[in-house]
């Protein structure tokens, strides 16, 4: 190897008026904040692959995401900068996990762990990570890998309400299903109306199952578990079902705490 590869990657984004609906407290775009971190990530894979003179994966395969969960210490502050930084932090043959911090002003705002997997474009069958060469150029920081708890389900909890989804031509990505982005809007979506403008964003997590393609039909349910009200925080549990072939394709779990 010529040279040396960093283990670390980052890129700068103004938060502007389009991270914010409203100027209510939860009112965060974290569909668009999520859509930076990926940009960021594949923006580090084509680096990567300049640096190592090859593709880390061969053109029938695409990387998908099987888990996503973060950890919100603050809201960014608009018309300013932030920096999303990135760094693999557990590579197997099964998966790899990437670390993403989010800085504003030299602060910790926000923390993302997202586990991808490779997927084989013709079979649509997961497929081994040729993660070795990950590892001979050093270029895993076990030190920031967190494991991913497993994601509540929503068996203990009443069903809050139930809505069907509409999947439009854009929602449609280049693996010709829904796109990861999708559920997370349609998630805040179905919040906005279920959630009181003092609570705020806390924690995340994201567990995707099956894919939707684009003649599927999709129904969410929204769970809602305020009985900690009296420790300032709600639980919701939201699951997104394939009504077509009747399995799970996405489940979203969200911790809000009063807004100080």
């Amino acid at each position: 190897m010529e040279g040396r590869i960093d283990q670390s990657f980052s890129q700068m984004f103004l938060i502007d008026s389009n991270f914010f609906k409203d100027k209510t407290s939860n009112s965060f775009n974290y569909d668009l904040l999520i859509s930076k971190i990926l940009e960021t990530s594949t923006n580090h894979d084509r680096c990567l692959n300049d640096q190592l003179g090859a593709p880390f994966l061969p053109d029938d395969l695409t990387w998908i995401i099987t888990q996503n969960m973060g950890q919100i210490i603050k809201v960014p502050d608009e018309g300013k900068y932030v920096v999303i930084e990135t760094r693999v932090s557990k590579a197997n043959r099964f998966f790899v996990n990437r670390w993403f911090g989010i800085w504003q002003s030299s602060q910790l705002v926000m923390e993302f762990q997202i586990q991808f997997a490779a997927l084989n474009l013709l079979t649509r069958r997961m497929v081994t990570i040729p993660y070795q060469k990950l590892e001979v150029y050093c270029l895993v920081d076990k030190r920031l890998d967190q494991n991913f708890k497993r994601v509540l389900e929503s068996d203990h909890l009443s069903l809050n309400n139930e809505e069907n989804c509409q999947i439009g031509e854009e929602d449609i990505d280049n693996n010709q299903h829904v796109n990861n982005l999708v559920y997370i809007r349609w998630a805040f979506q179905a919040m906005d109306q279920l959630m009181h403008p003092d609570y705020q964003l806390k924690q995340i997590s994201i567990k995707y199952g099956h894919e939707i393609l684009p003649d599927h039909q999709v129904k969410l349910l929204n769970y809602l578990d305020d009985s900690k009200k009296e420790a300032d925080h709600i639980v919701s549990v939201q699951t997104f079902l394939n009504q077509t072939t009747q399995e799970e394709a996405c489940r979203v779990v969200t911790k809000w705490c009063l807004a100080n």
